[in-house]
């Protein structure tokens, strides 16, 4: 049975690296205010920022530097001229709602051409061709900011090296799969005899075998183990550990915070299956990924490829990392950690693919615990809603999902 650690951003701010949006946008607008301290207009980005009249003003943080652009817009000081459609949206939303995902509002945008709603485009001559301008000027900067704030070394904690190795517990599968975990308890004691991981484990089962069923120890199958461990009460098979045979780190994130826990000799893969900052064999894939909504059909019925130049599945092609995920979720049973991924519809073709496999028994996500007012409070339920939709077969997702008893906080970096 193999190990599946899906990670995600939040995997990221675990560290301490401010690789949420919002903090990129916060970088964007520094880098734009910083210039206006030297020239009366800063261009970039597809923007301009022009001191119409007064003197400048001071700046301290880029949300504040928005906030006193815009009253000085309002007064007549300052004029924002906005080339860059898709830049006006976004940091109009992340400064009046303090929240913004980039790849949903891009696809939004899409929806909104496609379905003649109201948008910033709609006078455009070709709406499609300028929005994807518009957001390849985005997802260059987020590779410069990203490259920027991942060039220091970044500390590892412990907490978070044990639960890359971690091994399966009975209490994470449901009834329907405690038997694979059963058969794959049994071949590993029967198997890694020498290995001094199971040696505790393995003396009890096979001194119990050998004495109810009259044999000699070397005469023990495999068999035997199985129908052991199947006769014996749930409540010694509770808190027993067996290790992965193989874990795949199946990275969303354009760094790698991953490669830390890595342990050499270890059988472990790695997948970055959105790509890596600066390499060229493995281009940054920015974008969406959601076949499965109602719209999408509309846009292949478009027959346009414009529309396609940011679809995650189409990019997936581009490299042999969507192939290698198939390969070895193909291979064997398979448990996923989730670890700092909201599992959003921005990723839910792969992930449909992922959970709903039938090689997939177990999912566990990891969630991020904070306290506020005395109570400690966590999105447990917003991870388990957004995965609910990533199922077609929702009794699949009931099954297969860990309890929230049996979940624990994501480790953090203090």
């Amino acid at each position: 049975m193999n190990r599946i650690i899906l990670i995600g951003n939040g995997f990221d701010l675990a560290h301490n690296l401010k690789t949420s949006y919002e903090d990129f946008l916060v970088w964007l607008w520094e880098d734009l205010a910083t210039k206006l301290k030297d020239d009366w207009r800063a261009k970039k980005y597809g923007t301009e920022i022009i001191i119409r009249k007064g003197k400048m003003f001071h700046y301290d943080n880029a949300r504040t530097n928005y906030q006193k652009l815009s009253l000085n817009i309002e007064q007549g000081n300052v004029e924002i001229v906005y080339k860059n459609l898709f830049l006006e949206i976004i940091t109009k939303k992340i400064f009046l709602k303090n929240w913004v995902d980039l790849e949903e509002e891009y696809y939004q945008q899409i929806k909104n051409i496609v379905q003649g709603n109201p948008n910033p485009y709609k006078h455009e001559e070709k709406p499609i061709i300028k929005l994807n301008e518009d957001f390849e000027i985005i997802k260059q900067a987020l590779n410069e900011y990203l490259s920027e704030i991942t060039s220091k070394d970044i500390a590892k904690t412990e907490n978070m090296s044990h639960l890359f190795y971690d091994g399966f517990e009975l209490e994470d599968f449901q009834s329907s799969k405690e038997n694979l975990f059963i058969e794959f308890a049994a071949d590993v004691l029967f198997n890694y005899k020498f290995d001094n991981t199971y040696s505790s484990v393995r003396s009890v089962v096979f001194e119990d075998i050998v004495y109810k069923c009259k044999i000699k120890e070397e005469d023990v199958t495999v068999k035997h183990v199985i129908e052991n461990l199947r006769q014996r009460d749930k409540l010694h098979l509770y808190g027993m550990k067996i290790y992965p045979q193989n874990t795949l780190i199946l990275n969303f994130n354009y760094t790698n915070t991953e490669a830390k826990y890595v342990v050499e000799g270890k059988p472990t893969h790695s997948i970055h299956i959105h790509g890596e900052l600066n390499n060229d064999k493995n281009p940054i894939i920015f974008g969406y990924g959601d076949e499965l909504a109602d719209e999408y059909k509309e846009i292949e019925n478009l027959k346009n490829k414009d529309f396609f130049k940011n679809i995650k599945s189409i990019n997936y092609l581009k490299t042999g990392n969507y192939r290698n995920l198939l390969s070895f979720i193909d291979s064997n049973y398979y448990q996923v950690f989730i670890l700092g991924h909201s599992c959003g519809n921005s990723d839910r073709t792969l992930l449909n693919t992922l959970f709903e496999h039938k090689n997939c028994v177990s999912i566990k996500p990891f969630f991020y615990e904070k306290e506020e007012n005395g109570m400690k409070q966590d999105d447990y339920e917003d991870i388990i809603i957004n995965i609910s939709r990533n199922f077609n077969d929702k009794k699949a997702f009931r099954e297969k999902v860990v309890n929230r008893t049996r979940c624990c906080p994501l480790p953090q970096l203090t």
